[in-house]
């Protein structure tokens, strides 16, 4: 299954009202994705970027016609970031429509 390789928590400038779940697309190195989350101007929420293991949430799709693996795979990256909302909620006390999920090519998907 897909590991969560780093965490990147950055607490808002102000009262934290809610939370951003940013989510780097392929290749892409969590550093990356926290500086890009961190410039959405959210003054008052809480950003997380969730990195995963190998920089990839699911398998490469092999092309148009053979997308299975990937397809198999984005099911498990489903669960792993809900159980990961779950962690965030109870951690910071947040309600689940606190939480928003962002996410940047791959990590859109």
């Amino acid at each position: 299954g897909i590991m969560i390789n780093k965490w990147l928590i950055t607490e808002p400038k102000g009262k934290r009202k809610g939370c951003v779940i940013a989510l780097p697309g392929r290749a892409v190195p969590g550093e990356m994705m926290d500086k890009f989350a961190n410039h959405f101007g959210l003054r008052d929420s809480m950003i997380v970027v969730l990195e995963p293991e190998l920089l990839r949430w699911y398998p490469q799709p092999n092309g148009p016609a053979d997308q299975v693996d990937a397809v198999a795979g984005l099911a498990e990256a489903v669960r792993i970031v809900n159980q990961k909302i779950g962690t965030i909620q109870r951690a910071f006390h947040l309600k689940r429509q606190q939480i928003a999920v962002a996410g940047y090519s791959a990590g859109a998907v």
